[in-house]
């Protein structure tokens, strides 16, 4: 059974080349994309994913305050934010908050490896 991620990123370049590399992997799949916070907050109820995986920085609202919203809803959503800030204060707000990863963009194979670690982890 392939797992499912719903991808939030602003830039479009990114947000087709991270839904391009999921899925080229045989047990995940896209069950949808949002370029907002806004309109992930509309849409991944719907989809109901596995996994959201949001970047850090986003219009309007910030992949931090996207991932509160979404464990008030859920608290069982597994959430993890990507970002292309390394400094460590980044990665301890997104934890924090509830992130389940902090995943730098960049390494390909260490984010899948960070995609999986984090569906299979216990609610």
């Amino acid at each position: 059974m392939k797992r499912t991620v719903f991808i939030v990123e602003d830039n479009l370049f990114v947000r087709e080349a991270l839904v391009m590399l999921i899925e080229e992997e045989p047990d995940l799949e896209v069950c949808g994309v949002a370029s907002a916070a806004a309109e992930a907050l509309a849409a991944v109820p719907l989809a109901a994913p596995d996994l959201v995986l949001t970047d850090l920085s986003l219009p309007g609202m910030s992949g931090v305050e996207l991932l509160k919203r979404l464990l008030l809803r859920n608290p069982r959503q597994r959430v993890a934010v990507l970002s292309g800030h390394p400094e460590p204060h980044y990665a301890e707000q997104a934890r924090t908050a509830g992130a389940l990863a902090y995943i730098l963009k960049g390494d390909v194979e260490a984010m899948m490896e960070s995609i999986r670690a984090v569906l299979s982890q216990d609610l």
